[in-house]
């Protein structure tokens, strides 16, 4: 009897073991399983802002090349050239301006004049 006893206290002690470790595992999947959805939502959510904010970028994007194109439609090139001419006018200019300001003020001396 005390055989029986024993080998019976054993059966349920495994048996309470495998209930707690079912019981935990049971727990542990369930934890997954939520935390998976929450993660598969937040992942949603993000991809969602992205989508978003790349229609956006290419909204605004599509908005600024329109308003360029008007601008440029605006403006208009009467004359075509490069500014070097506009240089070359402005350099002769100055060097006139110098060549007069040293005629003016030119000093010589009395030997000189007499030679």
């Amino acid at each position: 009897n005390r055989k029986e006893a024993k080998k019976k206290a054993q059966r349920e002690a495994r048996q309470a073991r495998e209930a707690a470790r079912e019981a935990k595992e049971n727990k542990k999947n369930t934890y997954d399983e939520k935390r998976a959805a929450k993660d598969a939502e937040r992942e949603a959510k993000e991809a969602a802002e992205r989508q978003a904010a790349a229609a956006e970028e290419e909204e605004l994007r599509k908005k600024e090349d329109e308003e360029a194109a008007q601008w440029m439609n605006l403006i208009t090139v009467d004359e075509g050239g490069s500014g070097e001419a506009e240089l070359a006018a402005e350099d002769q200019g100055l060097l006139g301006r110098f060549v007069d300001f040293i005629k003016e003020r030119k000093t010589v001396l009395l030997e000189e004049v007499a030679a």
